[in-house]
């Protein structure tokens, strides 16, 4: 691209998006199917309004970061801890 080339000649023209009503369940199978490292979020199933967008890195961060405060808990309920 040029400095005089706009975006539009080359951008992704019905780019795959969650709704923000999606859980981390399915933003993290939409990363892995498609191989993304981010994932646009819209206003819902109908309405393509961007609100805003996911990174694969902080979503995965998120889940391990919940796996383990889900881990340790049930440890703790099992004497283990």
């Amino acid at each position: 691209a040029t400095g005089d080339s706009k975006v539009a000649d080359f951008m992704t023209k019905n780019p795959v998006a969650i709704s923000a009503e999606d859980n981390c369940a399915v933003a993290s199978a939409a990363i892995r199917e498609y191989r993304l490292k981010s994932l646009p979020v819209v206003a819902g199933k109908n309405d393509r309004e961007l609100l805003g967008c996911i990174r694969a890195r902080r979503l995965m961060s998120y889940v391990f970061k919940q796996l383990e405060q889900t881990k340790g808990g049930q440890e703790k309920r099992d004497g283990k801890a």
